[in-house]
């Protein structure tokens, strides 16, 4: 089955949030969102289905994460740009700006900028407020042993 597009969700959230009526839709529009079960027929209207309304909220999350996501990536280019250099997730989130974004959305952001290569994490401890980041392009931590003096 086929699954939700940017431009079908974006004229689905049109006719969720009111913006345009289902009637205005484009005939080939309809017949896929209808396919995928985002519009269904009540009372002789067309109207948005349950699965319909969490496929876009499904949608704009996902467009939400991508968005941070980049605007953490360009503030983390600058802010770790000397080698070796690290940061932790409050650091982030306050230089963001707290009332801009949620704290879930920062540490969203970073997972995912740790899961593309682009940083990556470390404890010092077993304490959660311990982890740091740094950018994945710097070398790691390496520490000198001594085998038997």
């Amino acid at each position: 089955m086929k699954t939700l597009n940017d431009t079908l969700a974006s004229q689905l959230n049109k006719v969720i949030l009111g913006n345009k009526a289902p009637s205005k839709l484009t005939p080939a529009v309809a017949i896929q969102l209808a396919q995928l079960g985002c519009l269904g027929f009540e009372n002789g209207k067309v109207t948005v289905t349950k699965r319909g309304r969490k496929l876009v909220t499904k949608w704009c999350k996902a467009k939400l994460a991508i968005k941070t996501a980049e605007a953490v990536r360009d503030l983390l280019k600058d802010k770790l740009s000397d080698p070796g250099s690290v940061t932790q997730h409050r650091a982030v989130w306050v230089a963001m700006g707290r009332e801009d974004y949620t704290r879930d959305e920062i540490l969203i952001a970073l997972r995912d900028l740790r899961t593309i290569g682009f940083l990556k994490s470390y404890k010092k401890s077993n304490n959660n407020f311990q982890v740091f980041w740094a950018l994945a392009k710097d070398e790691a931590e390496t520490a000198t042993f001594l085998v038997n003096g």
